[in-house]
């Protein structure tokens, strides 16, 4: 299994929540793939940087530092661009962010940690977990 962090679940390894910080070292050890999303990478840099917490960002760039952070193609960007075209004919847009990191993970394989399950649940090609409620 290849996973996907989403913002929440950065956001509480960097608080020390919920025993995340003990899933990813759990994950590292049985060497499963571990990425952040580049739209996950944006939405905790801008969180961080809009309320001046410079100490935490310190502690996430160090945190980036071990992560792989891929970046997005053309072919991810043009599947993202299906995803939303399929998702407003059926009635169901999603905010941008969500979408982005759903089609990146939806074309590469990943599974999504979140514990934000209800903004995808709608999705069901999309592999999901919620290390919060695990």
């Amino acid at each position: 299994m290849m996973l996907a962090l989403d913002t929440n679940i950065i956001s509480y390894a960097l608080k020390k929540k919920h025993g995340i910080n003990e899933k990813l070292l759990m994950a590292v050890r049985v060497h499963t793939p571990l990425v952040i999303p580049p739209i996950t990478y944006y939405e905790t840099l801008r969180g961080l940087l809009a309320v001046n917490a410079a100490r935490q960002l310190q502690v996430f760039e160090q945190f980036c530092l071990a992560m792989q952070m891929p970046d997005m193609g053309k072919d991810d960007w043009r599947a993202a661009a299906w995803l939303y075209a399929e998702l407003k004919t059926k009635g169901r847009p999603m905010e941008d962010t969500d979408l982005l990191q759903a089609a990146f993970c939806l074309h590469h394989g990943y599974t999504l940690v979140t514990h934000n399950t209800d903004h995808f649940s709608h999705l069901p090609k999309l592999a999901l977990t919620d290390w919060v409620k695990e």
